[in-house]
């Protein structure tokens, strides 16, 4: 072992070895500075990673952080949207504390109730029972008459008038021809026809309407084609009130041409889909929807 060439109290040994490397050993301080200095060397010797690398494993780990913390963000702006004209915001989403629904009882299904927003809360409740739904007109031939066929001819001709168009029919036409008539001029008059085979040889015509509580106007039909001796048609037209919707509303006979009603409350639709039972009234009052708000306020 090779002797220390230099030594002292403060300063500990320096020992050269058989190569000529020198170390120091023995500090006061207790520093290993041949560990430093192998630490330094091995460091310089390294080769180092290209910072395109480095940069891009630190961005791959931090992209899906960014992406969940963008997704929770989304979902607190979603919900704080829904509060925003309750916190006195400036906003063009729909309020929560807005919403309002109508608490219905005694309901037999004659009527459904739907609230918009501008609907008023705290109205006395409203009572109301459906005695009839708005209708289409229909004219056909008399039940205790059929035609054997759809196609053979009718040897009847004469104009049929239809809320103002004219169906010209003629000997040879049957009840089918007659129909496709009355089809081709359908859009401009409101009607649709068609034909029923009601049993074997038995075959009818059938007129129908298009509009919600419009009659069908025949007035002006050659009488040929009408009555007993023609087409079987009735040779009145109906009365068009009696095709008109009608409801109690709180002790009052409403009237409309629909079975949709949004101009009896304000805010407040009526979809009429059956008469009422009994004419059993359904009792509806209008309140804020607190379930939906509530939801909202949980979804924070």
């Amino acid at each position: 072992m090779a002797a220390p060439v230099v030594s002292g109290p403060s300063y500990g040994q320096v020992f050269v070895d058989d190569k000529g490397t020198a170390k120091m050993a023995q500090l006061v301080s207790g520093l290993d500075l041949n560990a430093m200095a192998n630490a330094i060397s091995d460091g310089k010797k390294k080769i180092a990673a290209p910072l395109g690398d480095e940069i891009k494993v630190n961005v791959d780990q931090k992209i899906p952080e960014i992406n969940t913390l963008s997704t929770k963000t989304k979902s607190l702006q979603q919900a704080i949207e829904k509060l925003t004209n309750y916190l006195g915001l400036d906003s063009t989403v729909t309020n929560v504390f807005n919403e309002k629904f109508a608490n219905a009882q005694q309901i037999d299904g004659s009527v459904t109730v739907t609230v918009g927003r501008n609907a008023v809360v705290n109205e006395a409740p409203m009572t109301l029972s459906v005695v009839r739904l708005a209708s289409f007109d229909t004219v056909k031939s008399d039940a205790n008459h059929y035609f054997p066929s759809g196609t053979t001819g009718l040897g009847l001709s004469g104009a049929l008038a239809l809320n103002g168009q004219t169906v010209n029919v003629t000997n040879d036409m049957g009840l089918t021809d007659v129909m496709n008539a009355i089809n081709a001029v359908g859009p401009a008059a409101g009607v649709n026809a068609s034909v029923v085979m009601v049993s074997a040889n038995q075959y009818r015509l059938v007129i129908t309407g298009t509009d919600l509580a419009h009659g069908i106007d025949m007035t002006g039909t050659d009488p040929a084609l009408q009555g007993a001796q023609g087409l079987f048609l009735p040779t009145v037209n109906t009365d068009p009130t009696t095709l008109t919707a009608q409801m109690n509303f709180n002790g009052d006979l409403v009237t409309r041409n629909t079975n949709s009603i949004t101009d009896l409350v304000n805010g407040v639709t009526f979809a009429l889909v059956k008469p009422s039972v009994n004419s059993q009234n359904t009792v509806a009052t209008i309140d804020y929807n607190k379930d939906l708000a509530l939801g909202a306020i949980n979804d924070l």
